[in-house]
């Protein structure tokens, strides 16, 4: 159906001056993110439980409404300019609608990929953080 290099590509196409039509430069806002990412991992060298709680819920609670206006995407049918009359202005606004709602849907794919990516990424730290000593067990273990 849709594979991941297609979701970031046409995600990054989604960004332009809609009176121009000219790509906005996304090279430094992408540098700022990545460096202030940097900062932040460094600062915070271990995380406490509690950190990773607050954002598997900030990144988990809009994942699952993004989800839903995903499918309504996807089952939404595209509207057709040729079904509504002959009027011009009606032509170029359901093209235009067409075309936002497509943009939409990449966006909100994107953030489901890196919201997703985000989860697991917490998870498997609070997973390998954890002295929860049913979750890890070795040979000796199991052979008991």
């Amino acid at each position: 159906m849709f594979n991941l290099i297609n979701i970031i590509k046409y995600n990054r196409n989604t960004f332009y001056d809609y009176a121009t039509n000219k790509k906005l430069g996304v090279l430094r806002s992408y540098l700022s993110k990545i460096s202030f990412s940097c900062v932040i991992s460094f600062v915070c060298l271990a995380p406490s439980a509690t950190f990773i709680d607050a954002t598997l819920q900030v990144h988990a609670i809009p994942l699952g409404f993004s989800f839903n206006v995903l499918f309504y995407f996807l089952a939404n049918d595209k509207l057709r300019a040729g079904e509504t009359g002959s009027s011009i202005e009606k032509k170029i606004i359901i093209t235009k609608l067409n075309k936002l709602s497509e943009e939409i849907f990449y966006n909100v794919s994107y953030f489901n990929i890196v919201a997703l990516f985000v989860i697991a990424v917490a998870l498997l730290y609070l997973l390998f953080d954890s002295n929860n000593e049913e979750i890890f067990c070795t040979s000796k273990d199991i052979q008991r």
